[in-house]
């Protein structure tokens, strides 16, 4: 079986009294930054402040490497990230990230702030982001996405 990674973003739902859902896409306006990325600190800094691509989500970033190399493709970390501004009426509103899948393991970071991981890369999974969202300013969400084979993660893609 192939190992994509991939991240599929489908809205920021937004929940809060008088209202069921209100949902938002939240596919466009992604930049992009696979790794390797070095374990030490200071080295790793530096890789993070290089160019970073935009993407639309989905996105899959082994789509053209397991092309040439077959089963010998990169397996790793790549981060997702995007810049949005919080409307200032979403102030004590439950404000919810709708993932429909992240392969394989994942942690969302909101402003520094870690609001949540999963570990499974073709189930959804939601994150509430809003207890680390500043409405009314600008807010920073970062994914890191991280498709190393694990046999405790499903789907395993390699014989081990």
């Amino acid at each position: 079986m192939n190992k994509l990674v991939s991240l599929l973003l489908a809205g920021l739902f937004v929940c809060g009294s008088g209202v069921a859902r209100d949902v938002t896409s939240f596919n466009t306006g992604w930049q992009f930054k696979k790794g390797p990325f070095s374990a030490d600190a200071m080295k790793a800094a530096s890789q993070w402040e290089g160019k970073w691509e935009t993407v639309e989500i989905p996105h899959t970033w082994n789509a053209r490497d397991m092309q040439i190399r077959y089963n010998n493709f990169y397996e790793g970390v790549g981060y997702y990230k995007k810049n949005f501004f919080c409307p200032g009426d979403l102030k004590d509103k439950r404000v919810f990230l709708r993932f429909e899948g992240v392969g394989a393991c994942s942690e969302v970071y909101v402003n520094g702030r870690l609001a949540g991981t999963h570990k499974g890369g073709y189930s959804a999974f939601v994150v509430e982001i809003g207890p680390s969202l500043k409405p009314g300013s600008d807010n920073e969400i970062v994914v890191k996405a991280d498709n190393q084979s694990r046999p405790d993660v499903i789907p395993v893609n390699h014989v081990l």
